[in-house]
């Protein structure tokens, strides 16, 4: 009578065993614990991560800042509002975010260009020139495109009130009045084209 070789039984024990083996840690060594909320990523998708999971923006600085963009700035809103920790003002275009210069100057505030005191609450002004920028579309036109407001406010902590100083030569020149000055950070937004500045609280 034949009988099956015992070694066809007993080599799968044996690899099994082998196995078991080598992934098993001596005795007294520790085993490292595994977070079962944890997933593994790649540098890159953690860096998004991250970046998607920090703040939108820091505690604004700037006490000035200017763009020497070329665009022309063909004005079509203007707005101004609290946003969390800032007072937001926004300056929305039809074309392209023109070119600007913006800094804190003492009061009292002129119009331009005829250089007419204007009344602006607060302690100082935090004032705005958009170079290469009109609510006219053409030079000459007897109506603007935008029917600019001479003066608004929102509901804003540090911000008074936004007042309109001129529109001459393709300049723009605006004023806010505020109660002390504070950092401030610009920002550009696109569709529509829109610049934008947070004045800390």
């Amino acid at each position: 009578m034949s009988r099956t070789p015992s070694f066809a039984l007993v080599t799968p024990l044996v690899a099994l065993l082998l196995a078991a083996g080598c992934t098993s840690a001596p005795p007294g060594t520790p085993v490292p614990s595994v977070d079962p909320q944890a997933t593994s990523a790649t540098p890159a998708a953690a860096a998004t991560t991250a970046a998607a999971e920090a703040p939108p923006t820091a505690v604004p600085t700037a006490t000035e800042a200017a763009s020497d963009a070329t665009g022309f700035g063909l004005l079509t809103a203007v707005r101004v509002a609290g946003q969390g920790t800032t007072d937001r003002i926004v300056f929305e275009f039809a074309e392209a975010v023109p070119g600007y210069r913006i800094s804190y100057v003492d009061l009292p505030v002129y119009s331009d260009p005829a250089g007419e005191e204007v009344p602006l609450a607060g302690t100082a002004a935090l004032q705005v020139s958009l170079i290469g920028s009109s609510a006219y579309r053409e030079v000459g036109d007897p109506e603007p495109a935008f029917d600019v407001p001479r003066r608004l406010s929102g509901d804003t902590a540090r911000v008074t009130e936004l007042v309109n100083l001129g529109d001459f030569e393709r300049v723009l020149v605006w004023a806010a009045g505020v109660r002390g000055r504070t950092g401030f950070a610009v920002s550009t937004l696109e569709a529509p084209p829109r610049l934008v500045i947070d004045v800390a609280r």
